[in-house]
């Protein structure tokens, strides 16, 4: 199974949102999305190298303001916390009395991927972003790894848990930070194919 980190990105905003924020409180429909690595702080915008777009096309300004709420590795955050070479995705909604509002979900630099094997205390992941071949990784973990498993949409609770490697499996989506080096954190998701979803149930993870 490919891994689009395109969809990632996406899937990903929707559900820490409703982690940080509540769902009872969110939006009702995406109006425009942006997703890719931040290169620049000008002010209040921000400047994003597009998942969307090849590698030498033109970075896409996202204009924030007071009201943008911003999210920092699943926890409320601000736009001076931000920094060059985090992946981000920015969406703006409509709310039902048409007021938009934009909202921001940051990650600090991060191997990110889709398992493909675990070899004791190490993880190879996939990664590919749209349109390019894939690019394996290996991510080296340890007994002092925090490792916290965050929700999918199938979940019924919308809160994250503290996991260790035993729970790894592959097919899941990983989060490594920082990316040089032995990981100090890990967000994990749960497989995304149907089978591998059973397995877990049957392993506990549920």
């Amino acid at each position: 199974m490919k891994f689009c980190y395109k969809s990632f990105l996406t899937a990903t905003f929707i559900i820490v949102s409703q982690i940080a924020i509540g769902q009872a409180t969110q939006p009702s429909k995406i109006v425009s999305e942006a997703a890719g690595e931040l290169i620049r702080i000008e002010g209040q915008n921000l400047v994003i190298q597009s998942m969307w777009k090849s590698t030498d096309g033109e970075p896409v300004v996202v204009v924030t303001d007071a009201e943008t709420r911003f999210l920092l590795d699943v926890k409320p955050s601000s736009l001076e916390q931000l920094t060059e070479g985090m992946d981000l995705t920015a969406l703006q909604f409509s709310r039902k009395d048409d007021k938009p509002v934009l909202e921001v979900v940051a990650w600090s630099p991060s191997n990110t991927g889709m398992i493909t094997k675990i070899d004791g205390n190490q993880i190879h992941l996939s990664r590919t972003h749209s349109g390019r071949e894939p690019v394996e990784l290996i991510v080296t973990f340890n007994e002092e790894t925090i490792i916290t498993r965050l929700p999918s949409y199938r979940d019924v609770e919308w809160h994250p848990i503290s996991v260790t490697g035993d729970d790894l499996r592959e097919n899941m989506l990983v989060k490594a930070m920082p990316p040089k080096g032995i990981a100090q954190r890990l967000f994990i998701w749960k497989p995304r194919q149907n089978e591998a979803a059973s397995t877990q149930k049957a392993d506990g993870l549920d």
